[in-house]
């Protein structure tokens, strides 16, 4: 009697891109865990190294690749080996770093006394290129990013919006059906399609994120965990595109539990939400997010019409003062950053310093820019008068 096929309860789903060197170890690591009922998806996305023939070499029967013939983006491989998965879990693994032997085990566990919880992360443990564990003394600065208490799915909406990601993504055990119910990843955004997405998700699920160290995060040359001018520009550019469409997409109960309401009556008015929104962005202070914040909160309210707005507590005057605060756009050059290099990023980089804003210059400054401008301007009318003379 021919016996069906096993379904595997997790499909592990393996990016490949250009780490022919590390994802032996990678592989084997989930090969090795203590729960076996697994499907092992990789996804090659046109790696010019040798990854190829690496992982053309390996066998097991749980193992199913995909070489893309042309390199389409981390996302979108992403996405295409997603469309694989059979397992109602699955668990992300990046080509470049390893599980401990019951990661798997032990997130499962979790699932079962929660039923609305979506996704389970975890800590890592920092290793170097050879798969060293890093020691305190070489632990990157950022070592502590992905230690996070536990808290509501309304705590973690704040908390990631305002701080950035810290949520481990190849550390993820996630249900099939999230993905089903907030879309797969988003190609257009390079350094935050995690943040994009675990946004998603909280808007749904709770998570949880567990103390134990159950993934072996790699640091090495071909990453992008040490920032750069571009990356953290990049960065910061997209956070505020995943605000706007934040804020956009957000029901008033999840507004209401990540950021309150400045007035308990608007929990009944959904014509209210926008102001609220409004309202939280134009307050916000602290951190490298502050003018992005408040610029959109302008922008929110001039959506809102004038009547409404001033009946609820602003005014032109008060508008006008907020606008006049400060603004992200207008900055003293810096300069230019150095070429590009083409890696896949896992760590959201912090902004750098792009010199002083206007508002935060001095007025005697600003005076003395104005008039090298007029004396520039009379010094080309006299010359273009004295040219009209001469002819």
């Amino acid at each position: 009697m021919r016996r069906e096929p096993l379904v595997p309860l997790v499909s592990v789903l393996i990016p490949s891109y250009n780490h022919g060197d590390f994802i032996v170890a990678a592989v084997d690591s989930v090969l090795a865990q203590t729960y076996g009922n697994i499907q092992v998806i990789i996804v090659d996305d046109a790696s010019s190294d040798k990854s190829v023939e690496v992982i053309q070499s390996l066998r097991d029967e749980r193992i199913v690749c995909r070489f893309l013939e042309s390199n389409v983006g981390a996302c979108q491989a992403m996405n295409i080996g997603l469309s694989m998965c059979e397992g109602p879990y699955i668990a992300v693994c990046n080509s470049d770093d390893i599980w401990v032997p019951t990661k798997l085990e032990q997130q499962l566990e979790k699932f079962k006394n929660c039923q609305n919880l979506g996704a389970v992360f975890s800590d890592v443990e920092w290793i170097d290129s050879e798969g060293r564990f890093l020691s305190e003394e070489n632990a990157p600065p950022f070592e502590s990013v992905f230690k996070r208490p536990n808290r509501s799915r309304f705590s973690w909406i704040r908390d990631l919006i305002e701080g950035g990601n810290c949520l481990c993504h190849p550390s993820v055990l996630i249900k099939r059906e999230v993905y089903q119910t907030v879309g797969t990843y988003n190609n257009f955004y390079r350094q935050l399609p995690d943040l994009d997405m675990w946004l998603r998700v909280l808007q749904h699920y709770e998570i949880l994120v567990m103390p134990e160290k159950l993934v072996g995060f790699r640091l090495h040359e071909g990453n992008t965990s040490r920032p750069g001018p571009i990356t953290s520009t990049r960065s910061i550019n997209e956070h505020r595109l995943i605000l706007v469409n934040m804020m956009k997409e957000i029901t008033a109960d999840n507004f209401f539990g990540a950021f309150g309401f400045t007035n308990v009556l608007s929990i009944g008015d959904p014509s209210a939400l926008k102001f609220e929104i409004a309202r939280y962005l134009l307050d916000y202070r602290g951190g490298v997010y502050e003018n992005m914040f408040n610029q959109l909160g302008t922008e929110v309210l001039l959506e809102i019409p004038q009547h409404d707005i001033i009946q609820r507590g602003i005014s032109a005057h008060h508008f006008h003062e907020r606008v006049g605060r400060n603004t992200p756009w207008i900055s003293y050059p810096s300069p230019s950053p150095p070429p590009e290099k083409e890696i896949h990023s896992e760590i959201e980089a912090p902004p750098f310093d792009q010199g002083p804003l206007i508002a935060e210059t001095k007025t005697v400054d600003l005076i003395r820019t104005v008039a090298i401008r007029i004396k520039a301007r009379l010094r080309e009318r006299l010359m273009a008068i004295a040219s009209s003379v001469r002819r």
